[in-house]
């Protein structure tokens, strides 16, 4: 067959239309074999999209100020899922941040990648529960995700929820 160059698309596949493949296992000088596109099954795809997409299972928010030995309570929004948190622009951010899992129908908390002063528990928080000089986050089944300030200082955070 030799080389094929500048193909055109086929956006209309129908029985009698090949597929051109090159047979390794075959002899040299006799690799070239095409294939009946009926053999393979087509599926016609369409992604339709509008200018806002609604992604229900995503939610991100803010916590705004959690003073110090203070706590932050909010419901998820899902039973389960992944949490990524962040201080809102302070020094030493990476220490206090991380990703973890939660249930809070079980509950359940796992750190999956935290820094050094991010601690991960589940139950109620109130606002002394924690290692002092940490921030820690919690699951707890009343359905919330608790987040205590034990830094030293107020600050607040950011938080994604997948």
């Amino acid at each position: 067959m030799g080389y094929i160059t500048d193909l055109d698309a086929c956006t209309d596949p129908i029985t009698g239309d090949y597929l051109l493949i090159a047979d390794a296992s075959a002899s040299a000088g006799n690799r070239d074999r095409k294939v009946d596109v009926s053999e393979f099954a087509l599926t016609e795809r369409e992604n339709t999209f509008t200018s806002t997409q609604t992604i229900l299972t995503v939610r991100s928010g803010v916590t705004g100020i959690v003073v110090d030995n203070g706590v932050y309570s909010f419901s998820p929004g899902h039973t389960y899922g992944i949490i990524i948190i962040s201080p809102n622009g302070y020094n030493g951010m990476a220490s206090y941040s991380g990703v973890l899992t939660y249930d809070v129908s079980t509950p359940a908390c796992t750190a999956l990648s935290v820094g050094a002063n991010l601690n991960v528990t589940t139950g109620a928080l109130t606002g002394t529960t924690g290692a002092d000089a940490k921030v820690t986050i919690s699951a707890h089944s009343d359905g919330k995700i608790y987040i205590e300030n034990r830094r030293g200082f107020s600050a607040n955070w950011n938080y994604l929820i997948i």
